[in-house]
């Protein structure tokens, strides 16, 4: 390796994409990005305006992969086709087939974009992902002011109520702001990723800590205590690797890359565990009109989680196989929990799968990262593992799997890993 490699990108990062193909790829990328938060407007089957684009990305996916040349990656697929097999299992003898099957069409779909996304990604240039993760960062910034409009009730009524017309949790004038998603958890998702995503860029330091501010207050306006905890807990495991992997001369540092993810994950519980017990149980702050929408909802909404999952487990002892992908809906609602989600509908294998999928996501990126030596791609690549470790945690108070914008990130984080695999494997590409 060259004494300036940390400096200089490879020849792969470096290239410009050229040629109509790309454009067209990556101008189809790009409004994926502008239509992802438009989940508001609702279309038949369950779609938004943003599944038209990836439907044109996954025709376009298909009809290129013949001439382009280059390998096929098949990320998170042993994880994928587990919780697949477990939904199949479980529909059989679930409590509702017409909405299993539904599920697991809707799961196939996720999946197929996730995939050729991917594998589209992984030809760009990294110059070209940064330059979309600009774009992400500044559409969020978007969708943060409108959320913290929804919040004050001001602007449009979309931005603070329900598809069915109703205002969520309003306190002394303030509500859950919802932005141009259906439900304010979404939105608060949406601007959780969305700082990893912008403090992944390459502009400067301050702006990105700006940006990053703007988006986490977004989360506030929102309210989802879930989205609030999990990107604090994101941003301290982002400030842990940092200081492991934003150092080049440790040497061998995937050697306690396991340890490091062991430390991450008990600061992360530590840390949410504070926070929902310390916290509320202190009068004074709960007092703060302020806190109203977020943390003083606290109580009511872990005892509604608790009966949701005690009557989902009432129907799972019955079928331990699992109730079905998407059956609790029939009988309790969403159980608002993936993990707890995915063993009542899918039984022990689809707890086991999404485990596994959880773990392909948060090692995949730090592995990569390990053996990366120029600094913007690992930057690149720990600021979207701490967001996928944000989701991580998420998902313990939301069904988040089925999120788009979860997807989308993933699709990102893969194709990066993808291109430092291909040239830290091929020295040749170092230029």
């Amino acid at each position: 390796m060259r004494a300036d490699a940390l400096q200089q990108p490879s020849v792969q990062f470096q290239q410009v994409t050229r040629g109509a193909g790309d454009r067209l790829s990556y101008s189809l990328v790009l409004l994926a990005l502008i239509l992802l938060p438009g989940e508001r407007v609702d279309l038949p089957l369950s779609l938004k305006p943003v599944d038209f684009v990836l439907v044109l990305i996954m025709a376009y996916g298909i009809l290129k992969s013949p001439t382009s040349g280059r390998r096929f990656y098949f990320p998170l697929v042993f994880p994928f086709w587990l919780i697949l097999i477990a939904g199949l299992l479980a529909t059989i003898g679930g409590l509702d087939r017409a909405a299993s099957v539904t599920a697991i069409i809707q799961e196939i779909y996720l999946y197929a974009w996730f995939f050729l996304l991917t594998n589209l990604l992984a030809g760009f240039s990294f110059s070209n992902l940064d330059r979309l993760f600009k774009i992400w960062a500044s559409i969020a910034v978007i969708e943060a002011i409108v959320t913290l409009m929804g919040m004050m009730t001001s602007g449009l009524e979309i931005f603070y109520t329900s598809p069915e017309n109703e205002v969520l949790a309003s306190f002394t004038g303030l509500a859950r702001g919802l932005g141009t998603f259906v439900n304010p958890n979404a939105a608060g998702a949406y601007l959780s990723i969305s700082i990893f995503v912008t403090l992944s860029t390459s502009w400067s330091k301050l702006l990105r800590l700006g940006i990053a501010s703007i988006l986490f207050a977004g989360i506030f306006g929102s309210g989802s205590l879930g989205a609030l905890l999990s990107s604090s807990v994101g941003l301290l495991a982002l400030g842990w690797m940092s200081y492991f992997w934003g150092k080049p001369q440790l040497p061998e540092i995937r050697r306690s890359f396991l340890v490091l993810i062991g430390g991450i994950m008990i600061l992360g519980f530590c840390v949410v565990f504070l926070i929902l017990l310390v916290i509320p149980a202190i009068p004074i702050l709960m007092e703060q009109e302020w806190l109203a929408l977020t943390l003083g909802r606290l109580p009511r909404s872990f005892d509604l989680r608790l009966q949701l999952l005690s009557r989902a487990w009432s129907a799972y002892i019955i079928h331990p196989i699992g109730i079905g992908p998407n059956a609790a809906q029939t009988f309790s609602g969403a159980v608002h929990n993936d993990y707890a989600a995915f063993l009542f509908e899918r039984g022990l294998l689809g707890l086991v799968g999404w485990l596994l999928f959880v773990g392909s996501w948060l090692l995949s990126p730090l592995l990569a990262a390990g053996k990366e030596e120029w600094l913007p791609a690992r930057w690149a690549l720990l600021c979207l593992a701490a967001g996928l470790f944000a989701c991580a945690i998420n998902a313990f108070t939301h069904e988040i799997s089925h999120f788009r914008q979860l997807w989308m990130l993933l699709a990102f984080t893969f194709a990066i890993k993808y291109m430092v695999n291909a040239r830290t494997s091929n020295p040749a590409l170092d230029g």
